[in-house]
């Protein structure tokens, strides 16, 4: 995940939530190292042996702020995460 040039890298923590598509499942989550203006976290590789595709989406704080990545747009209309899915080869 990448910073805009605006937003003040040093002040900001960034947190993965993730898990398997699967609503009986409580969500991971996973503290996400920061280098200069990106951040960067690994799913555990265990975990991502799965049947299930991965939803996940960036929880982000800055003082008493708190703000969702993709998060949801002004109608709630929107899916306010990211799905990964493994496609098996030929």
């Amino acid at each position: 995940m990448e910073l805009g040039k605006g937003a003040a890298a040093e002040e900001i923590t960034v947190r993965m939530r993730y898990r398997h598509v699967d609503q009986a499942e409580r969500w991971q989550w996973l503290e996400m190292d920061r280098s200069e203006r990106s951040y960067k976290g690994t799913i555990p590789g265990d975990y991502t042996h799965s049947a299930f595709p991965l939803e996940y989406f960036f929880e982000l704080k800055r003082g008493n702020e708190a703000w969702m990545a993709p998060g949801f747009n002004a109608t709630l209309s929107n899916q306010p995460y990211f799905v990964v899915w493994k496609r098996s080869g030929k």
